[in-house]
């Protein structure tokens, strides 16, 4: 839907505005980053869920047993990846440096106290599928 959007949005920039909207300028500007936010995005979300992923995995071989570590470290990795790329891509050249530092260890800090918080509701889901028979 992102994609939908943001081709919608292109092409009411790329159209001949009616004589009775005079803001055509702001409308490029507010809405001209759109793709820019939507590869940021895209590409963010893949590869910091396939580093997610990647922890997880490498840390069930080092200790099967430790489910609160493995879902912490390997959020804390994968978010702080996402976080890095999205906020790169983004925002870059648009706010100062140290903005963009802050905004990234902040958002991943966020995400993985987040999953602290749901970690009860995690385990409870995976107890639950781990029940079910195979079939």
């Amino acid at each position: 839907m992102n994609l939908v959007a943001v081709i919608c949005f292109t092409f009411t920039i790329w159209a001949p505005a009616p004589e009775f909207f005079t803001n055509s300028e702001a409308y490029a500007i507010v809405l001209g980053s759109t793709w820019r936010l939507l590869t940021a995005g895209f590409i963010a979300y893949i590869v910091g869920s396939l580093v997610n992923a990647k922890v997880m995995v490498y840390l069930k071989k080092v200790d099967e047993k430790k489910l609160f570590v493995r879902c912490i470290v390997s959020t804390f990795f994968g978010e702080g990846m996402d976080a890095m790329i999205y906020i790169t891509i983004a925002f870059f050249g648009t706010m100062p440096t140290e903005a963009l530092i802050a905004m990234i260890f902040v958002q991943a800090i966020v995400k993985t106290v987040y999953e602290i918080i749901v970690y009860p509701l995690t385990r409870y889901v995976i107890g639950r599928v781990k029940a079910l028979p195979e079939n």
